[in-house]
């Protein structure tokens, strides 16, 4: 995340304390600086998972200086936990949506440097003077049609903000609240993140759904670091097979006005499509295994374009893909928590590092008219 705010925004890894908060836990702080990584590292005390993100999200920062993303890493091995667990971690990503926070899932794959990782360690993983131009925000220039009509994320965040963030600083709050024990045979201390060599290959952005720009510009951010310098953008968006090329060459116009540089763009058609036996076989097999009804859920339309979408992200994934950005589907009221995880595994199992995110609806991207 360090990546992303290049040490200017407001960073705060939380850590949720099951036991009694102990003084001991500024180890943890001697290793952000050991690793150069600007971050405050905020402990509360809870006594669920929850309620002890709740207090992070309501309480982090001093007044406008404070966090407005949540990046969580995903619940790995849901389907073996009890329905009580998944719901605390749905009902997570829901209270962050509620308090207007942008949100982002990470999950990783075998690309990550886990040398020296026990299983409890990886168990531990799981679970950022000069006159302007007048700007015109993201919203004025996007047409609807490329863009998924998702009116969930319109209700749960409240419709358009009225602050313009066209010059937002990334501000984040990672959760690492599994680690509780500040010693140097800790997780976080053994933990390399992606690697040593820095990637070559893409970083493969899915522009699904309008919610100001966030899920294209923190990629685009990443592309510009250290580390991912010698990536390059694939944005794909979606449209129509007749008008490809028109919505190929409209894409591409918008990025540029939007500033952000990118190595190609794609259109993905055929998103409306019924998902093939195999997929949906496959989705009812996990959600069976966590004991939900899976005829219940795939009669829902929402679950069968996750279904489409997950088979679009393994059909355009190469081996040169290094990183997958994808919007985040937001949990309605009446979506039941083991759907929801089962739209996320749907969608990210069997790939590369995917971060599933989703703005705040607050206007992240700007161009000079």
């Amino acid at each position: 995340m360090s990546e992303i705010s290049k040490g200017f925004g407001v960073m705060i890894c939380g850590q949720i304390l099951h036991k009694k908060y102990r003084a001991a836990y500024f180890n943890e702080t001697d290793w952000f600086l050991a690793n150069k990584i600007k971050s405050f590292h905020v402990a509360v005390a809870a006594q669920t998972y929850r309620e002890g993100v709740k207090n992070l999200l309501q309480n982090n920062g001093l007044g406008v200086i404070k966090a407005n993303t949540l990046i969580i890493g995903y619940k790995h091995k849901w389907t073996e936990q009890s329905p009580e667990m998944v719901e605390e971690y749905v009902g997570i990503i829901k209270d962050a949506f509620d308090n207007h926070y942008a949100v982002g899932v990470l999950r990783y794959s075998g690309k990550l440097d886990i040398k020296g990782l026990t299983e409890d360690d990886l168990e531990s993983f799981g679970d950022e003077d000069k006159p302007v131009e007048p700007e015109q925000p993201i919203r004025d220039a996007l047409s609807r049609e490329n863009i998924l009509d998702d009116d969930a994320a319109k209700d749960s965040l409240g419709g358009k903000s009225d602050v313009n963030a066209g010059d937002m600083e990334m501000n984040v709050i990672v959760d690492n609240s599994r680690i509780e024990t500040p010693s140097t045979d800790t997780a976080i201390d053994k933990f390399k993140g992606f690697g040593t060599t820095k990637p070559k290959g893409t970083i493969d952005v899915y522009w699904l759904s309008d919610d100001g720009g966030l899920s294209i510009l923190i990629p685009y951010l990443l592309s510009q670091s250290s580390y991912w310098h010698n990536t390059t953008l694939r944005v794909f968006a979606t449209g129509q097979s007749r008008e490809m090329k028109h919505d190929k060459a409209r894409m591409a116009t918008l990025l540029n006005k939007f500033r952000i540089e990118f190595g190609s763009v794609e259109i993905v058609s055929g998103l409306e499509d019924d998902p093939t036996p195999a997929s949906i076989d496959a989705y009812a097999e996990f959600y069976q295994a966590a004991e939900g009804d899976a005829q219940s859920s795939l009669n829902d339309s929402k679950t069968r374009q996750y279904i489409r979408i997950g088979e679009l992200l393994r059909e355009n994934t190469t081996e040169k893909t290094e990183l997958i950005v994808v919007t985040l589907p937001v949990p309605r009221d009446h979506t039941p928590s083991l759907q929801y995880m089962s739209w996320l595994e749907t969608m990210s199992s069997g790939l590369p590092p995917i971060l599933m995110l989703r703005g705040n609806q607050q206007d992240a991207l700007t161009f000079y008219c």
